[in-house]
């Protein structure tokens, strides 16, 4: 039989010879232990001489006073420690964990979790610094700088952004220099030299410098170009010439220079040609009556014609011309056979 409680238990045997043998069980049964506990640990624990470093229900089986086994379970809970890594990007300083931080780095942190166990925090703090850039500029007329156009000289801050999100600050001392335009009026003879060109022709022209901040200097020039008068004359004329007030009588090249209205040089040139004029005188002794210069004279004078010579000029005759009339004289001669008379010897009668 198999007994499971504790108590005084009787049997009866037979002996050998046939008689009852009875026997007196003063049975004391130890029940084993059975122990279930709890535990809570961080990372690892200690039980009953063993290490455990993971959470789970452990069995071990001891001996009571009483020889029995003493079964002991175990509800292990091993927390572990919580190591967290985290990155943190701020600009200039950082607030973490109530601590302000200036330089870039890692640093350490222990809290507790709910479960009583560290909480290692590695936070890797970087800190890029606002950047504040200083820039000189000397511009003409004006300047385009980030993205806008800038015309006045001054100081002026744009903030951008680094790559890291924090600010990027940009201070422009800018100078603009202007351009100069300088218009000039100009009234001359016949040409001007003017920035390395002549001119001779009226017109507004134009001419593009360097100031000295490397700016345009644009010079303007309104120009009017007053031609010199040349007045050329070719004349040929008989004896003189009355010409601007004066009078010529010889031929040559002669110049006079007056000024026009608007103060230039008006050149006048004569080439001139002088014929003269001829005056001659001739005497004629004629009978009766003289033919000259296609007139019939009966009477001795001093007669003048005016003829033209080749040149055009007047040539002036003057004739002192003598009629001498024929004298009629009647005369009778009686000669016998011949009679000579006045040379001539004639040898027939008659008148």
């Amino acid at each position: 039989n198999v007994y499971y409680n504790s108590g005084i238990y009787v049997d009866t045997l037979q002996t050998a010879a046939g008689c009852d043998s009875i026997i007196t069980m003063d049975m004391t049964i130890n029940n084993a232990v059975s122990t279930n506990d709890n535990m809570v640990s961080c990372d690892s624990t200690i039980w009953n001489g063993n290490m455990y470093y993971s959470t789970g229900i452990y069995v071990d089986t001891l001996q009571t006073v009483a020889g029995c086994d003493s079964i002991i379970t175990m509800d292990m809970t091993i927390n572990n420690a919580v190591s967290t890594y985290d990155n943190m990007v701020s600009c200039d300083s950082a607030i973490w964990s109530g601590k302000v931080y200036h330089t870039s780095g890692v640093y350490v942190d222990t809290l507790q979790t709910i479960s009583g166990c560290d909480s290692v925090v590695y936070m890797n703090i970087t800190i890029p610094y606002s950047t504040t850039y200083y820039d000189t500029v000397t511009s003409c007329n004006y300047h385009f700088w980030n993205g806008r156009f800038y015309y006045n000289t001054g100081i002026y801050i744009d903030t951008l952004q680094t790559s890291l999100g924090c600010d990027s600050i940009v201070v422009l001392d800018l100078t603009i220099n202007y351009f100069e335009q300088t218009s000039d009026t100009l009234e001359v003879c016949d040409s001007v030299y003017w920035q390395g060109n002549t001119y001779t022709r009226s017109g507004i022209y134009y001419d593009t410098l360097q100031t000295i901040f490397g700016c345009d200097s644009i010079l303007e020039l309104d120009l009017t170009v007053n031609n010199s008068i040349y007045l050329d004359t070719v004349a040929t004329v008989c004896d003189s010439i009355n010409w601007r007030g004066f009078v010529l009588f010889t031929s040559g090249t002669y110049y006079d220079s007056l000024l026009t209205s608007s103060g230039c040089d008006s050149i006048a040139t004569l080439d001139l040609t002088i014929n003269y004029s001829t005056s001659t005188s001739d005497s004629l002794v004629s009978c009766d009556s003289a033919m000259w210069n296609g007139q019939m004279y009966y009477s001795s004078g001093i007669y003048v014609n005016t003829l033209q010579t080749v040149l055009g000029c007047d040539s002036i005759v003057t004739m002192n011309m003598t009629i001498n009339n024929a004298v009629s004289t009647n005369d009778n001669i009686v000669s016998c056979d011949s009679a000579m008379w006045n040379g001539e010897m004639y040898y027939t009668s008659g008148i």
